[in-house]
C-alpha cells in the first residue's frame, strides 16, 4: 500500500507553489501600496 509520502517529488512542487504564490500575494499588496500613496499626494 502506498503512502503520501512515498511520492515526495508531490510535496516538494506543491511547497514551490504555494511559495510563488506568496510571492506573487507579496507583489499585489507592495503595488496596491505604492498606488494608494500616489493616490493620496
Amino acid at each position: 500500500m502506498k503512502t503520501s509520502t512515498s511520492e515526495g517529488k508531490h510535496g516538494t512542487q506543491w511547497t514551490f507553489r504555494m511559495q510563488l504564490d506568496d510571492l506573487d500575494f507579496a507583489d499585489d499588496l507592495a503595488l496596491l501600496s505604492q498606488t494608494q500613496q500616489q493616490m493620496q499626494e
